[in-house]
């Protein structure tokens, strides 16, 4: 088992070992960051049956959530390959929400996403 630095809401899945931090400002906004650190493991190529090795890689994000509304939240996030998320949400009424997001990478102008979404629930 691996050890939590500061006991600050980690936790392992899968040789991977996660660290969030989250500070509530006030009511309305959220500052949070994550950083994840997955050990380097080999797995066996399902083509070749060939033994592969993925290195070990870090990742790191920071992000916010603003509350605009009491049914409706704003989400933004950056992480450390430059890729830029924001995100709206609202909850139109009982069992129906609008999701607007967009993804920008900074580096790559042209790798740009934008979606949109209705979740029904019943």
């Amino acid at each position: 088992q691996l050890a939590c630095p500061l006991d600050l809401g980690c936790h392992s899945v899968s040789k991977t070992v996660t660290t969030n931090y989250r500070v509530d400002v006030n009511a309305t906004l959220a500052v949070a960051a994550e950083f994840a650190h997955a050990f380097p493991r080999t797995v066996t190529d399902e083509k070749t049956n060939e033994p592969k090795t993925i290195p070990a890689a870090n990742t790191f994000s920071v992000g916010a959530l603003y509350k605009v509304a009491p049914s409706a939240t704003v989400r933004a996030k950056i992480n450390q390959d430059a890729l830029i998320s924001v995100g709206y949400s609202e909850a139109i009424r009982t069992g129906l929400t609008l999701n607007l997001s967009a993804q920008v990478d900074a580096v790559k102008m042209t790798e740009n996403k934008v979606s949109l979404g209705l979740k029904f629930d019943a």
